[in-house]
């Protein structure tokens, strides 16, 4: 008896000892409340947040799902052009985030964290589901949804939104639907210049607005809010066409500007205070 005892209780610490990591014991060394955190550049921002090979490898789908969304940098997902191109930037920047995108069962993680944060309002959670969504709305993580998954997110959306939510960036209508409709506009150089011009109108609820500005200041307190995040325009448009609230056009290709005549190029480097917009 207390031989089986013994194996008994060897197997017990062996097996706490192996078990793999849990979504909430796994911690950032360096956060957004880290003394160091305000001191840091963004390159080593990236470095500090990078997870180990070997806790990535112990980690299940769902806890390393977890470990992204507590992402100190996962605001980064908002400031592109897309939110697709916001996820495969960030994918490159962040293991993590790569690490996740190739998991064969990301589907079902994605459909149980996104069930248990719809129950949740406001805060992190709230801001969470925002990202999940963006996830959803990048292709690399489409695609690798079965039909039965994609219904299922549908549905869940819908009853979230349903539940007071704000509306979600992708389409849940009869699935998800990944095309912004969007209108085909144009704007003019101060050279006369026709340069080609998207209308989006703007997506962010107050609540969404709120959240990303908190993120934002969080992940990078020493930066300066000019103006609340818009989908109404994007840098771009900003920075060569308009810095007025009532600008609503997204400029994808702004090359007219300069071979036109209207801008031109002074140096690699900016020479004055830069200003610049926090856009979808």
């Amino acid at each position: 008896m207390r031989k089986v005892l013994i194996s008994f209780f060897v197997i017990f610490i062996v097996g706490i000892f192996a078990a793999p990591v849990l979504a909430e014991d796994y911690e950032y060394q360096t956060t957004h409340e880290s003394p160091e955190w305000a001191n840091m550049d963004h390159p080593q921002m990236l470095a500090a947040t990078q997870i180990a090979q070997s806790e990535l490898d112990e980690m299940d789908t769902a806890v390393l799902l977890n470990a992204v969304l507590d992402y100190p940098l996962l605001v980064d997902i908002f400031l592109f052009n897309s939110l697709e191109q916001g996820v495969n930037v960030l994918r490159s920047r962040f293991n993590g985030l790569d690490e996740l995108l190739n998991r064969e069962d990301i589907g079902q993680a994605i459909i149980n964290r996104y069930g248990s944060l719809s129950m949740q309002r406001g805060g992190r959670a709230e801001f969470k589901l925002m990202a999940l969504d963006a996830m959803l709305s990048a292709t690399v993580v489409f695609e690798q949804l079965s039909e039965e998954e994609q219904e299922e997110i549908a549905e869940m959306m819908v009853q979230s939104t349903n539940m007071g939510m704000d509306k979600h960036f992708i389409d849940s209508g009869s699935g998800i639907d990944q095309e912004i409709m969007a209108a085909a506009s144009y704007v003019t150089t101060p050279k006369g210049s026709q340069v080609s011009a998207v209308v989006y109108g703007e997506e962010y609820g107050s609540s969404e607005i709120n959240q990303i500005n908190a993120e934002v200041a969080a992940s990078y307190p020493n930066a300066q809010r000019l103006r609340n995040p818009t989908t109404n325009y994007n840098c771009h448009s900003y920075a060569l066409y308009s810095t007025l609230a009532s600008n609503i056009y997204w400029i994808p290709h702004p090359s007219s500007y300069f071979t036109d005549g209207s801008y031109v190029h002074v140096g690699s480097y900016p020479t004055a205070v830069s200003k610049g917009c926090i856009t979808h």
